[in-house]
């Protein structure tokens, strides 16, 4: 094999030409059918009004996107709010126990380790308003 020269036959040319010739028309043919479904969905009379909306949906999830301040004041909100709740579930714990449960249950709703919260809250409360709660939070 070192000494002999490589001789490229006619044959092996063709078929070189023929690969080259099929992979042209299949692109030609990929190339032209995307041009077809982008005009067919071009045509379709629902096109614009599809476009428009699905536009005028991505400026409104901009738009509503919270700022820094607001994101900081809303996540302040939900602490207050989750401390009232406990709050309240401790008050009520003697005297309504039901009441209590359910304040107990949005607090673990709220809070970002809900087993956490729990924890905290079967250490803390009498095993009837833990019921009362873990039945709360199964009814969801």
């Amino acid at each position: 094999y070192m000494g002999v020269p490589t001789v490229v036959t006619c044959s092996r040319l063709m078929s070189l030409a023929t690969w080259q010739n099929a992979l042209l028309a299949g692109g030609s043919a990929f190339l032209l059918y995307c041009l077809w479904f982008d005009q067919k969905r071009r045509s379709d009379p629902d096109y614009k009004t599809k476009v428009m909306q699905r536009r005028r949906a991505q400026r409104q999830t901009v738009s509503s996107a919270p700022t820094a301040g607001e994101a900081d004041v809303s996540q302040e909100q939900m602490q207050q709010l989750f401390i009232r709740e406990i709050q309240l579930g401790q008050e009520l714990m003697e005297s309504d126990p039901e009441t209590s449960s359910k304040h107990f249950a949005n607090a673990v709703r709220m809070h970002s380790d809900p087993m956490q919260i729990a924890g905290m809250i079967r250490a803390n409360a009498t095993p009837e308003v833990f019921a009362l709660m873990l039945r709360e939070l199964q009814g969801q």
